[in-house]
């Protein structure tokens, strides 16, 4: 797994569901099968193709909000639809 930091990235020898469990739900959000980002680096949130999101952090690193994922996103954040 690759942890993306502001300034670098990082390697890591675990799994996503690992991590998942390990970190503060309220800061952290699944948003596909390979992403969890951070809830204050969203930026925007983008209709994309077929039924999926873009989410657009603030740093400008864009990622797929996937169908499966969405309803749970749309917990912590608003999509209008």
């Amino acid at each position: 797994m690759r942890l993306n930091l502001a300034n670098s990235s990082h390697l890591l020898r675990d799994t996503l569901n690992n991590i998942e469990s390990q970190i503060n739900p309220r800061m952290f959000v699944r948003i596909h099968r390979r992403t969890i980002v951070n809830i204050d680096r969203i930026k925007e949130v983008q209709t994309w193709a077929r039924g999926e999101y873009r989410v657009v952090l603030s740093t400008g690193a864009h990622y797929t909000l996937s169908r499966g994922y969405r309803q749970h996103f749309e917990k912590f954040i608003k999509l209008g639809a």
